[in-house]
């Protein structure tokens, strides 16, 4: 439940960062995973790396990490 908050999270200040049209600044990049195209459902969020002493770094999010999406 840990993770699926904290994706939960980083989803969200990621999406209304880029909807408000400013850079988003965590210290993370990644690859979303989602299922059907038209009206995708994201399935999980892999952490590709990881800025030193960055907000993410300092929240012990380590490169590799898989947050895993779940709908109920």
């Amino acid at each position: 439940m840990k993770w699926f908050q904290l994706a939960v999270i980083l989803f969200s200040i990621i999406s209304l960062n880029v909807l408000a049209g400013e850079p988003v600044r965590l210290g993370i990049t990644g690859e979303v995973g989602a299922d059907v195209f038209f009206s995708p459902t994201v399935t999980h969020f892999i952490i590709k790396k990881v800025a030193p002493n960055s907000p993410a770094d300092k929240a012990g999010i380590v490169e590799g990490q898989k947050m895993k999406m779940v709908v109920k």
